[in-house]
């Protein structure tokens, strides 16, 4: 049996990538620039998925306009600090298969995986990430389109 503890200090020998990792919530609006992107990006883009369909959607907002709409969907604690991040998006995932069109109930865990594959490149950029859901999915899905 694993003694959970203080959650901050490792049970195991594990990869200082998962130790490393963390969620501020105090960020700097400086932007990122098209290279930290593309990498983010691409390393979720490399996360596993069932029948390789990576379903998921990544739809973000890099100026201060987008952001300030994308924040429009955060519940009020979640705007104070997220709109000073240099990049908010939205994880979405296709809830059907591409090849058949039947149900993908695989594909919010595959969501998952893309967002942590990008949350540990965005640290071995130097970078942070903090994912929430404290939002409104009927806002987002207005905002979005």
């Amino acid at each position: 049996m694993i003694d959970r503890g203080n959650p901050r200090v490792p049970t195991a020998d594990v990869d200082s990538q998962f130790l490393d990792r963390w969620s501020p919530r105090a960020f700097e609006t400086t932007p990122l620039t098209e290279i930290q992107l593309a990498t983010l990006f691409e390393a979720a883009r490399w996360a596993p998925s069932c029948y390789n369909e990576q379903p998921w959607l990544l739809l973000y907002a890099v100026t201060a306009e987008d952001r300030a709409r994308f924040a429009e969907a955060l519940v009020p604690a979640n705007q104070v600090w997220a709109t000073r991040a240099p990049l908010l998006l939205f994880v979405l995932c296709r809830r059907r298969f591409a090849h058949n069109q039947q149900e993908n109930r695989h594909a919010p865990f595959d969501a998952g995986a893309a967002w942590m594959a990008l949350a540990l490149q965005a640290r071995k950029l130097g970078l942070h990430a903090h994912a929430m859901a404290g939002f409104s999915r009927q806002k987002a899905y207005a905002i979005l389109g």
